[in-house]
């Protein structure tokens, strides 16, 4: 939505005086403050301000028309905005606004796919790390306290969205989310041949070590090399699901790199626990038609998926999901890679004698609905880690909608400073 704001001399707190400051402040201040009250809430619905600056006079259009500022929102769809709207902590700052504003337009817009000659490139960090080049972004004060966010399965560092990163930064954190080898815009191992499960599961029957191009302690060691490109000693990591077996190993081989642990929808690689259902492990490994060729096919098979290990305490948000998963293969497009990343997670065995060594300040966080790994996943974890904190989500399954947003900062920001 494209705003267009022309302010009050003096803002005007009439219609909300419990909101009046001590002093009289300008339209400009009081929509600041608008602003400052407004953020979290717009972030929390999976909203961002996409541009904010001053405005002036029109180029072209009505001579006598000025506006003070523009401003341009996006929202992931039409109802997380009435669910912004009209959130009642959002609504209790709403009259900043009121005061601010002598004048203002409102235009709803719909994003149009932009023919591929026509699209701009993608500029991306990207840093040598050893043997592999990772990609990667930063949210955030370079000089505050890093948090890093490390993607699950066969995902893009993108599914950690700019609004859950910008709230973190909010906080008072470097916020670094990057794209794990062999996905997104890192480097792939395309080279590899496609992995045979049957053949995997013989050899890790067998007690054979399978011929795969890399394990978890790989995908850790990059984490920790991204660290030492950025010239950062120390950093809080946060994993989900595969990420959180990385940060939990990165935790156990470097402690004195990891200042805090925290693992979203993870497991221990305990062998004797619950194994995910065969009608999830089924849809996760069964090919997914090729986008390029056919992306109705595509985007049905990825969002019947997300479906089926989404939890029950949200709705889910398909037209979001969908523009999330197109984006994805705009950045990438590799489906050998998730049947590697599964290898180097079969090979990595049982971590337990590993979590019991981390002495980090750490939280387990798992949601009650996960198929995907079951609760006793999480806890099973958090019982490995001496001093752990298990936080079990309701309505929380192998995904982190928006609504959870801030419940996952809150955990993350309060673990980090325990350290």
């Amino acid at each position: 939505m494209l705003n267009l704001m022309r302010f009050r001399d003096v803002a005007h707190y009439t219609a909300n005086p419990e909101l009046t400051p001590e002093v009289p402040i300008s339209g400009a201040e009081a929509f600041n403050r608008y602003i400052e009250h407004t953020l979290l809430f717009l972030c929390e619905s999976g909203g961002e301000i996409m541009f904010l600056g001053d405005g002036g006079e029109f180029l072209i259009g009505p001579e006598d028309e000025r506006w003070d500022l523009v401003m341009m929102i996006r929202q992931s769809s039409a109802q997380s905005f009435l669910a912004f709207s009209s959130h009642q902590d959002y609504m209790a700052g709403i009259g900043h606004r009121t005061a601010a504003i002598e004048d203002s337009r409102l235009l709803p817009m719909t994003e149009l796919t932009i023919p591929n000659e026509l699209e701009e490139n993608i500029i991306m960090n990207i840093l040598k790390v050893k043997s592999v080049e990772l990609a990667y972004d930063s949210f955030g004060n370079e000089n505050d306290e890093a948090i890093i966010l490390i993607a699950g399965l066969g995902t893009q560092m993108i599914r950690w969205t700019d609004s859950f990163c910008r709230i973190l930064a909010a906080r008072g954190f470097r916020v670094i989310r990057f794209d794990n080898r062999d996905v997104g815009c890192s480097t792939h191992f395309s080279h590899y041949p496609t992995l045979d499960f049957d053949a995997l599961a013989t050899a890790l029957m067998s007690g054979k070590r399978p011929d795969i191009p890399y394990t978890l302690d790989d995908l850790s060691n990059d984490a920790i090399g991204l660290l030492d490109a950025l010239s950062i000693d120390q950093a809080h990591f946060v994993g989900r699901s595969m990420g959180g077996m990385i940060a939990q190993i990165a935790a156990s081989e470097y402690p004195e790199r990891v200042l805090s642990l925290t693992s979203i929808m993870s497991s221990s690689g305990n062998p004797t626990l619950p194994q995910t259902s065969p009608d999830v492990m089924a849809m996760m490994t069964k090919p997914a038609p090729n986008p390029f060729e056919d992306e109705a096919g595509f985007l049905a098979h990825s969002v019947s998926f997300a479906k089926r290990i989404a939890g029950t305490g949200y709705p889910f948000e398909e037209d979001a999901y969908r523009a999330l998963i197109l984006e994805e293969v705009q950045r990438a497009y590799d489906p050998g890679s998730v049947g590697r990343q599964i290898a180097a997670i079969a090979v990595s065995g049982d971590r337990r004698p590993r979590l019991a060594t981390i002495k980090v300040p750490t939280l387990v966080i798992h949601g009650v609905d996960d198929p995907l790994f079951v609760p006793a996943c999480g806890e099973d974890t958090a019982s490995a880690i001496p001093g752990a904190e298990l936080m079990l989500v309701k309505g929380m399954g192998h995904d982190l909608p928006h609504q959870l947003y801030k419940v996952i900062a809150d955990g993350i920001e309060r673990t980090a400073r325990r350290n």
